[in-house]
């Protein structure tokens, strides 16, 4: 539905409409005076003196045109006889200032405004309208605001209005009252010169409060609301789905995504809605955001293909997806997308987390896929937000072309690629007893099957039917029933034929899932992850054979980790804060004795798992940390501080404008200039066990081996026990 599109008239005062919040209101007493027309109207309220009580019948329908009326400190009942309407065109103005009025209509009568230039006014010179200064009391009737805008206003309510607003309304339904409003401000005068429009589909009426509960203040900060956002672009999505947050964290509040001004500095909040103590604020708004990170996020979204609705996961990212994720989950956030290389490759690998609430998608045998309001999200902080986005996967493991094409060779390929990357134990292979052929087949068996179910029993139905409202006395029980079951039936064989043609279509060109028609040998398999079961189809292709390795980029400190290591979930970001002082960065260097440095508390952590990634079991982490400039051309170490105090020293190999060195886990790192620091290292560790037992391969992926003392830390303990060894020999 179109906006009311009715234009504040006065570049001094402003118009309002009527209506606010409601509650019962008692009818004014005494003798009413009977008008017919205009002038006995207009007559009537004239007659009634300030600050006195005045009831007036409206005994036909009553045609306002370029009139005035002035109702000013008075209190005005209308009692509106049956049918008859208040009917204003063109520039008529219905003024009200320290006023109160009752109105009394039946089913059929009531008020009518037409035009865009025709307005109910509540006018204030000094803007501004107190609390109880103007009060509106409706019982019954009906009140068109066109263009074809109506709502029906149901009996015993009563609107009051504290300040001034521009007002319009929509069409309801069934009794209930829909009403739409515009937007309060305190600068009349200027916003009548921006020649506003009023009155938008799905937009709520209320009164802006002027004093703030305590209840109410509890969202604020400062007297503002924070919405940990970007600041959104207009026409965006965004402000739907800020809504949707505020409303499901703040449950007694209502934001209406409509009540944003236009450059989204301010907005428009209730309190208790469902309540008789409605309260209503326009608050200003806070964006709690960085603006470089927007900025480097816009670039990154900038590269999305257009109209694109989901990311692939594929091949072994799938794989890795299910062997973390799991499928009992109750939250509605999914993190599939995470897995996704395309994705990462949009993002470059920068620690932007992709989340979907799922509002659609699919759990087929073949194909998953998670669609919904998407978010792109940076520190807690959303830098952007999509109502329809996702990720799909179809279930498909990739082997050399030079695969034989038996069940059991292809088996073997797979289960092979499988457990090089992920572990051998974690997923394991089966062979289907079907094929994707005998899948197809049986699945439109399936819906012929339905068909013809749905098509006896609504046969059933109809002759039960029939045959019952033929009886004298009928049992309406059955009747009912019989009704449901046909109308049930019915739908069906509506709905089935489709179902089943988009199955057939799913196989197609373009369909999602055409890629079963290249399913090796026409086998498909079972995969186990646990307790879970899952199908895929073998596909030859050596152009799809790329081992998924783990990258993330801190996007503020450019601090990376790498990876090779499957042990990592795919959707795990690091995270990266610089250490420049607290109580903590001041042991350290102490430690360390080094002024200069640069220290970084490095974590991992997945959102599948839920929990930080520490270290590895098998494998290692390369950490590159940027060089400044000031050691740019030094040699440099990096060192942790182990729990004992103990500086550890890490080797470190310049690549271009980074230090690289490699880790078991993560904890706070510092780069430093070499030879300025007291420390043991890895690799004196090392060279001491190599030395103890006779052997010259030095390997930084052995130091889990130099954990003598078994208590799972590399710490100077360990040192100190081979050290004893050397010297007893």
């Amino acid at each position: 539905m179109t906006s009311l599109k009715r234009k504040i008239l006065s570049s001094l005062l402003v118009v309002s409409l009527l209506l606010s919040l409601f509650s019962v209101s008692a009818f004014a007493t005494g003798d009413a005076v009977i008008v017919y027309n205009e002038q006995e109207l207009i007559a009537a309220i004239d007659n009634i003196p300030a600050g006195e009580t005045g009831e007036i019948t409206v005994g036909s329908s009553v045609i306002i045109l370029n009139s005035t009326l002035n109702i000013t400190s008075k209190n005005v009942v209308l009692n509106f006889e049956n049918a008859a309407m208040l009917e204003a065109y063109e520039k008529s103005v219905i003024y009200a200032c320290n006023a109160n009025i009752t109105i009394n209509a039946h089913e059929n009568s009531g008020m009518r405004v037409y035009g865009s230039n025709t307005d109910i006014s509540v006018i204030k010179a000094e803007n501004t309208l107190g609390e109880g200064e103007f009060n509106l009391t409706v019982n019954g009737g009906k009140y068109h605001f066109y263009e074809g805008k109506v709502f029906d206003i149901s009996s015993g309510v009563r609107a009051v209005l504290n300040e001034v607003v521009c007002f319009g309304a929509v069409e309801s339904s069934g009794g209930e009252i829909t009403i739409s409003c515009g937007r309060f401000t305190n600068d009349v005068s200027a916003y009548a010169a921006q020649n506003k429009w009023c009155g938008q589909h799905g937009d709520y009426f209320y009164v802006r409060n002027k004093e703030y509960s305590d209840e109410y203040c509890q969202i604020l900060d400062g007297g503002k609301v924070v919405f940990n956002y970007a600041k959104p672009e207009p026409e965006s999505e965004a402000s739907w789905l800020i809504a949707e947050d505020f409303n499901m964290v703040n449950p007694d509040f209502y934001f209406d995504p409509m009540g944003f001004n236009e450059d989204f500095t301010q907005c428009e909040i209730g309190f208790r809605i469902e309540s008789p103590y409605e309260e209503y604020h326009t608050v200003d708004v806070v964006w709690n955001y960085d603006s470089k990170v927007y900025e480097e996020a816009k670039k990154f979204i900038e590269k999305f293909p257009q109209d694109r609705e989901w990311f692939n996961v594929t091949d072994l990212e799938l794989a890795n997806y299910w062997v973390n994720n799991d499928p009992y989950s109750e939250s509605e956030i999914d993190t599939l997308a995470n897995y996704s290389g395309e994705l990462k490759g949009y993002l470059d690998n920068t620690n932007f987390l992709f989340t979907v609430e799922i509002r659609g998608g699919a759990d087929e045998p073949f194909f998953t896929e998670r669609i919904g309001s998407a978010k792109l999200i940076h520190n807690g902080i959303v830098y952007f937000a999509s109502g329809y986005l996702g990720a799909k996967a179809e279930h498909a493991i990739y082997v050399p072309e030079s695969t034989g094409s038996s069940a059991q060779e292809l088996i073997a390929a797979a289960q092979k690629r499988i457990d090089d990357y992920i572990g051998a134990g974690k997923i394991e292979i089966s062979l289907n007893n079907d094929t994707v052929e005998q899948y197809y087949n049986g699945e439109i068996a399936e819906y012929d099957r339905q068909l013809a179910e749905y098509q006896s029993r609504l046969e059933i139905a109809r002759a039960r039917y029939e045959e019952e409202m033929a009886k004298e006395e009928k049992d309406w029980d059955i009747i009912t029933e019989c009704q449901w079951e046909i109308m049930d039936c019915e739908n069906q064989l509506t709905y089935i034929p489709d179902y089943k043609q988009y199955f057939i279509e799913s196989f197609e060109e373009g369909g999602h899932l055409n890629f079963l028609n290249k399913a090796a040998g026409g086998y498909f398999f079972n995969v186990a992850v646990g307790e879970e079961i899952y199908k895929f189809v073998i596909i030859k292709d050596d152009t799809k054979l790329a081992v998924p390795s783990y990258t993330s980029v801190d996007l503020n400190t450019k601090v990376q980790v790498n990876s090779s290591s499957s042990e990592i979930p795919l959707d795990t970001m690091v995270e990266v804060e610089k250490l420049t002082d607290g109580e903590e960065y001041d042991r350290i260097i102490e430690i360390l004795n080094a002024s200069e440095n640069e220290t970084y508390d490095i974590k991992l952590r997945s959102e599948t798992l839920n929990q930080y990634v520490t270290k590895l079991d098998n494998g290692s982490f390369e950490v590159k940390l940027p060089i400044p400039d000031n050691f740019k051309g030094k040699t440099l170490a990096v060192y942790y501080i182990d729990e004992n105090g103990l500086p550890v020293r890490y080797s470190v190999i310049p690549d271009g404008d980074f230090a690289v060195f490699s880790t078991e886990h993560f904890s706070i790192y510092t780069l430093v200039q070499e030879g300025e620091q007291e420390g043991y290292s890895v690799l004196d560790l090392i060279n001491l066990r190599n030395y103890l037992l006779e052997k010259t391969e030095l390997s930084v992926n052995n130091i889990s081996k130099l954990d003598v003392d078994g208590d799972t830390v590399l710490t100077m303990f360990d040192l100190l026990k081979i050290k004893a060894l050397i010297f007893a020999q």
